[in-house]
């Protein structure tokens, strides 16, 4: 879980409003760096085309470099490559690479063709395709090389934490996150099963703080920042000030809108904004449908073109009924469409309000195999072509199932800002198969929500690999394996929510 905190102390000014290329100042030896490897990258090119060093230094090669190192500039500009986190996922940050590196070329081979001085295209291919492999190593690198820096900078440095949530997720980020925290002396809250030690209660910190500060060199404290309001929080501030503590604001998570939130000034006010969704941009959905059309049609021509009369067979030998399953479900917008599927229970009446269940009756026999390998949901690739579900998306829901998850799961709406999907992040992680609980849905819903907020292409093929797998793994054992609901997966994984 990310954790967005605001550092300020009592006698600090605000800061001047600005447009920010980079992010934090963590981005500028990454930028520079870039633009360091691009000029070894044209050196090597160099080299490997004419096979002499004599004549590279001249006032052409400077003249170039300094266009390649502004062009590079303007692609990072517009693909927005050093406005993420050194933290964020790495697979966001080599796409947003790939975007940058994309433009870049286009543009160097442009710019090479519109000028009257003439740069070998053979040199200007070898100079890329270095470029290409050095900075696809360093961006890799460089969040590990980060996190050994802070792992140096915090050695010594502890953390106070005052919030009743604030230990847990502090817990989560330490064993799963690249970020590198400063050692945590305690808390101020309650108890939690953490290996943090607890120092007292929220109430007892503004007088206990004092006397820490002396005795223990803290370096930062993480406050809730919902527990302190006026009065309060000027004397937390100043109590920090004092002892020349760095104090964070780490927002409640209930509080904040879903998205991505961003900090800018108004003069001298304080904003946060939320950006966007990454697929509700043009080019993203251009891009993710283009993906959905390419793979729906190599499915259905490649597999379901000789699979679909062979399962008609053997559905039809079975019971009696249809062969497709069609059901209304809960789209994009929560707008209802037809899902496609095999038909894997005995037709009857409670087929769109009760969901299948453990050892359930109305499971045919071959059904048995269909659900529990999956192959029931093949048909729905029709639906992607149709342009009603993506290959990759949060799961649709029976419109009942709909209705009712929504009033007692908070932002579960959220799901449908996107198109749903045949599989997803949640079935990814093996989050699959009948809901037996509350929480099993809210578990869902929270990954299905991270998968909104981080969409990137590479994610997607991600998903499909390992969907792909798992597809495989229960192909080969289904004849044998019994119907079980979620397939033991929900029984075991646990996501924490609250």
């Amino acid at each position: 879980m990310g954790i967005f905190g605001a550092c300020c102390t009592a006698a600090d000014p605000p800061p001047k409003p600005r447009t920010m290329l980079l992010r934090s100042r963590h981005t500028v030896p990454l930028a520079w760096v870039d633009l360091f490897l691009i000029t070894v990258a044209y050196g090597l090119g160099y080299y490997l085309r004419f096979k002499e060093w004599q004549n590279l230094v001249n006032m052409d090669f400077l003249a170039f470099g300094g266009l390649l190192w502004l062009l590079w500039i303007s692609c990072a500009m517009v693909v927005g490559l050093y406005s993420i986190a050194p933290s964020s996922d790495p697979f966001r940050r080599l796409w947003l690479w790939f975007r940058c590196f994309a433009l870049f070329a286009v543009g160097t081979y442009a710019f090479n063709g519109l000028i009257k001085v003439y740069y070998s295209r053979i040199l200007i291919t070898l100079m890329l395709a270095v470029t290409a492999n050095l900075h696809v190593l360093w961006h890799w690198l460089f969040p590990y090389i980060l996190r050994r820096l802070r792992t140096q900078r915090h050695s010594g440095a502890k953390a106070v934490l005052i919030g009743n949530d604030l230990p847990s997720e502090f817990a989560v980020i330490q064993r799963k996150s690249i970020l590198t925290l400063p050692e945590i002396l305690g808390y101020f809250g309650t108890p939690q099963s953490t290996t943090f030690a607890r120092l007292g209660s929220v109430d007892d910190c503004l007088e206990q703080l004092p006397s820490l500060f002396r005795t223990e060199t803290i370096s930062d404290l993480y406050c809730s920042a919902s527990l302190f309001k006026g009065n309060d929080f000027h004397h937390l501030s100043r109590i920090a000030a004092e002892h020349f503590v760095n104090l964070h604001l780490v927002p409640d998570q209930q509080e904040i809108p879903l998205g991505r939130i961003e900090i800018d000034y108004l003069g001298h006010i304080p904003v946060w904004s939320l950006r966007p969704f990454p697929l509700e941009t043009k080019n993203a959905q251009t891009l993710k449908r283009l993906m959905d059309v390419l793979i729906s049609s190599m499915v259905v021509v490649g597999i379901l073109t000789w699979l679909i009369p062979l399962m008609a067979l053997w559905i039809r030998l079975d019971s009696q009924g249809p062969v497709f399953f069609v059901q209304r479900r809960s789209g994009k917008d929560n707008r209802p469409f037809r899902c496609y599927k095999f038909r894997t229970m005995r037709v009857n009446a409670e087929a769109d309000l009760v969901q299948a269940s453990a050892n359930d009756a109305r499971i045919t026999r071959i059904g048995t195999f269909l659900r529990n390998s999956s192959l029931d949901e093949l048909p729905q690739f029709f639906n992607v072509l149709r342009g009603d579900m993506s290959v990759v998306g949060p799961r649709p829901h029976m419109l009942s199932h709909t209705e009712s998850y929504s009033q007692v799961i908070e932002r579960f709406m959220a799901r449908h800002r996107v198109k749903p999907g045949i599989t997803g992040l949640s079935q990814a992680l093996g989050y699959r198969g009948e809901t037996r609980a509350k929480q099993d849905m809210k578990n869902r819903v929270r990954i299905d929500l991270l998968y909104i907020q981080n969409w990137s292409p590479l994610l997607d093929f991600k998903i499909i690999g390992m969907t792909a797998l798992s597809l495989l793994r229960s192909v080969r054992g289904a004849a044998m394996e019994p119907i079980d609901g979620p397939s033991g997966a929900d029984k075991g994984r646990r996501i924490p929510l609250d």
